[in-house]
């Protein structure tokens, strides 16, 4: 869930959260507004049902905590990787890109997993730049 997009100039994009598909709104529109002391922004009503998304847009140090990254040779490959992933802070707001590779370990064919890559949630990015776009555009909570 969460925004799909925001444009440059305050088109906002999210799917219903009853899966009625895309919506848009502009953040001028009177029903993208702060809840819960801005700890939210709540967006118009779904065209179709009703429903309304309701996007957090304030994290706290310690979800946007950079994961802590361990490199090292791999014991299988032999080749510079990434060994391991500590997230100290909300797993579900850093992503990893990941491959799996087969392998012949004594005799047996192993199928590892090998992470590429360990990046924020691109939905974090999306949501504070809701709400810096709503900051300048003079909409405070």
């Amino acid at each position: 869930m969460g925004l799909q997009h925001i444009t440059d100039d305050g088109n906002v994009h999210w799917d219903c959260p009853n899966g009625h598909g895309g919506q848009t709104a502009h953040i001028s529109h009177e029903q993208v507004e702060w809840m819960r002391d801005g700890d939210l922004v709540g967006l118009p009503p779904c065209s179709e049902c009703g429903a309304r998304m309701f996007v957090k847009t304030n994290f706290t140090e310690q979800e946007l905590a950079e994961p802590v990254v361990t490199r090292g040779i791999h014991p299988i490959t032999k080749q510079e990787t990434i060994l391991s992933v500590h997230v100290p802070g909300a797993p579900n707001l850093t992503w990893m890109n990941v491959h799996y590779e087969k392998w012949m370990v004594d005799g047996v064919e192993t199928t590892i997993q090998i992470i590429d890559e360990v990046f924020q949630h691109p939905m974090v990015a999306r949501h504070l730049e809701l709400k810096r776009q709503l900051h300048a555009a003079g909409k405070k909570p």
